[in-house]
């Protein structure tokens, strides 16, 4: 309905333009946690008003001429028809909050909580602290990873209250306009007047009042339960249930997954969360609709209803909607109806003042179905930056704030191939590398790293094509050198190798058996030292030849006995000594004879008895023998070999016996030796 105002009650004030425009008409609705808008039809004797130079003007809606109405910012203006002497213009105002919408970004916030994050947005668009205040009765950790990603700020900051269940209004004067941001029922300010309900009856009242009210119920959601997961506490369940506690026939749960908990391992934030959850499923259960003359009706304020015949609504309401009209077709003067009015009304929508409002999920979580290409960074001077659990940090593309360094990103998990309890695949990408990055439920605020990308910095090991059929793994060395270790496999037929490269050392470990089987050759080249170690027996068979070159001594200890078998002739040869020494008895059996040869001279023996080539001298002096060469420092603490029992061979025994047969007094090869001593140079018996 529109009811009568005194003559002129609607102004629309621009300090920057003068005269004032005249208001014939305007409609416009309030809500809470959303903007308001109201389009405005204006005249003017002006019919040349710069159209540019009124956009962003600050100005006031007056609904009854004075300081009850709207203050906001002139977001649209368009000139209308031009009559004789008026001019219609048509204006849309709106908050300065209105800006934010047209504004989009891409950037990461990091530990910053909500109301940080929302300040910020708000002061670089000039809202400064004096333009909005918080009003927050529970802490809000600080959020680890925050993105807007492809939001307008209007809808990156609405969609943060609203994942907190934090909702906003606005305060008005001729001077200005404020947001309050809140999270509690009793931050929404009572109306200054409380008004009666009074019926359409053909009469007209004599104050304020509400013609109409009515209320309805609708069904609801009973309980809620969310539900989430968070790696860093994985065998915690995080899952908050929430209820009304009123007794249902079938109870009606939204269960939520992800229930957006992992910002906070908090079981009483859990629990808040839920429950705000459950308030905002439920907050329009009870909804009145009603229509007035009040001018001084705003969203976001409490209503107190009068002289309803229901008494349980004779209540305080909350606002959550009002729609106003107004019209002033007067100051079209000669145009004019004879009966022409101001007249001005408004619907509204209210809840229960004890319903907690909670703003509806209105402005979704954005999306990122796919992965994206971002570049690993770190700390000057790291070349693999990374945590306890192998995560790293990466700097977006889209990221215009980010500065390459370690604070461009939160730690991003690295997807493995095997990952268990202590055991699985780490392959961590290095600082510099381009990695994709994917997102766990498409959600910005969890990337994970899904791989890594060659590009013109990063180019393959191998020349591509011409090896394509080479699988490769290859890393670098740390710290510049450009060292690496790698191990290739070649495909190509006819060719196919498996390759094995250590840049400095290599150790492997074998907890049982280790089987090795070559088809063809087989050859290895060390150039230092070489020390094999066997704790237990070793058994070597040589099918072929054998050859084995020593460049300078060799040395060979053997603690219990030793035995050599050659099938056919055994040859040794020393190019200047050949010393044979026992602790015991030195014994050389031959079985068919014995030979000596010494500068043309010979010593036979053999079953025939001793032949020598000339007549044996008495005398002569023996070779001094070489003292046996110390072990190689790594065999230095070995003992030396056991004593041999002495054995009379039967060679010796034979070599006696003829020796008697000859009718000599004694053997000069053994009488001497077998008692235990020798003849000296020239010595007789």
């Amino acid at each position: 309905m529109f009811d009568s105002l005194p003559p002129d009650r609607l102004r629309f004030h621009v300090p920057a333009v003068q005269p004032e425009l005249q208001v014939l008409k305007f409609s416009g609705d309030e809500y809470i946690s959303r903007l308001y808008r109201f389009e405005l039809e204006l005249v003017s004797e002006n019919a040349r008003l710069p159209l540019e130079r009124m956009l962003n003007q600050p100005a006031f809606l007056a609904f009854d001429g004075l300081d009850c109405g709207i203050h906001g910012v002139i977001s649209r203006f368009r000139q209308g028809v031009i009559g004789d002497r008026l001019t219609h213009y048509h204006a849309r105002l709106e908050p300065r909050l209105a800006r934010l919408g047209l504004r989009t970004n891409y950037r990461v916030f990091q530990q910053r909580t909500v109301a940080q994050i929302i300040g910020q947005v708000l002061e670089e668009h000039g809202l400064l602290g004096d333009s909005y205040r918080f009003l927050l009765e529970e802490p809000y950790p600080p959020r680890e990873y925050c993105v807007q990603y492809g939001e307008s700020d209007l809808a990156f900051i609405e969609r943060l209250c609203q994942e907190d269940g934090i909702h906003y209004h606005f305060q008005h004067s001729r001077q200005g306009h404020g947001v309050v941001f809140a999270d509690h029922q009793s931050h929404f300010p009572r109306l200054g007047r409380a008004l009666g309900f009074h019926p359409p009856t053909g009469l007209q009242a004599d104050t304020q009042v509400v013609s109409q009210f009515g209320v309805s119920v609708r069904t609801a959601v009973n309980q809620v339960e969310l539900r989430d997961h968070d790696f860093r506490k994985a065998a915690l369940p995080l899952a908050y249930p929430s209820s009304t506690g009123e007794a249902q026939v079938l109870p009606l749960e939204h269960y939520a997954y992800p229930g957006s908990l992992r910002q906070t391992l908090d079981q009483q934030r859990g629990a808040s969360l839920s429950k705000r959850a459950l308030q905002r499923c439920r907050f329009n259960h009870c909804l009145a609709e009603g229509a007035s003359d009040a001018a001084f009706l705003r969203s976001g304020h409490l209503l107190q209803l009068n002289d309803h015949p229901r008494e349980a609504w004779n209540d305080l309401w909350l606002l959550t909607h009002v729609h106003h009209e107004g019209q002033q077709p007067q100051v079209l003067e000669e145009h004019a109806a004879a009966d022409a009015q101001t007249r001005y009304s408004n619907t509204f929508n209210a809840i229960p003042w004890d319903v907690l409002f909670r703003p509806p999920l209105a402005r979704p979580r954005p999306q990122v179905p796919g992965g994206q290409v971002a570049k690993v960074t770190g700390p000057p001077g790291e070349e693999v930056y990374c945590d306890a659990l192998g995560r790293v940090k990466v700097q977006f593309h889209w990221d215009r704030e980010g500065r390459g360094d370690a604070h461009t990103s939160c730690w991003l998990r690295v997807l493995s191939s095997w990952s268990g309890d202590r055991y699985g695949a780490v392959t961590l990408p290095r600082v510099g590398m381009a990695v994709v990055v994917s997102f766990l439920d498409n959600d910005p605020d969890q990337p994970v790293v899904s791989g890594c990308l060659p590009d013109s910095l990063h180019p393959p090991p191998y020349a591509l094509p011409e090896n394509r059929s080479r699988t490769v793994l290859r890393s670098r060395s740390l710290g510049g050198g450009g060292g690496y270790n790698e191990l290739a496999m070649e495909d190509r037929a006819g060719q196919e190798l498996l390759y094995l490269r250590a840049q400095r050392d290599y150790e492997r470990q074998v907890g049982n058996d280790s089987h090795e089987a070559i088809g063809g050759r087989r050859e290895v080249r060390v150039k230092g030292p070489s020390r094999v170690t066997l704790e237990a027996e070793e058994q070597r068979t040589v099918g072929g030849h054998r050859q084995v070159l020593v460049r300078a001594s060799d040395h060979l200890v053997v603690e219990e006995g030793s035995q050599t078998r050659v099938g056919t002739v055994l040859v040794q040869h020393a190019g200047r000594q050949v010393q044979v020494s026992a602790d015991g008895e030195v014994v050389v059996e031959g079985g068919a004879s014995i030979t000596l040869k010494v500068g043309g001279q010979h010593l036979v023996i053999n079953g025939a008895g001793i032949f020598c080539s000339s007549p044996i001298q008495i005398g002569g002096a023996p070779a001094a023998s070489q003292a046996v060469a110390p072990l190689p420092p790594e065999l230095a603490g070995s003992q030396g070999p056991a004593a041999l029992p002495k054995v009379v061979a039967p060679v010796m025994l034979a070599l006696v016996a003829a020796s008697k047969q000859a009718d000599q007094d004694y053997c000069p090869l053994c009488e001497a030796c077998a008692n235990g001593r020798c003849l000296p140079l020239g010595g007789t018996r």
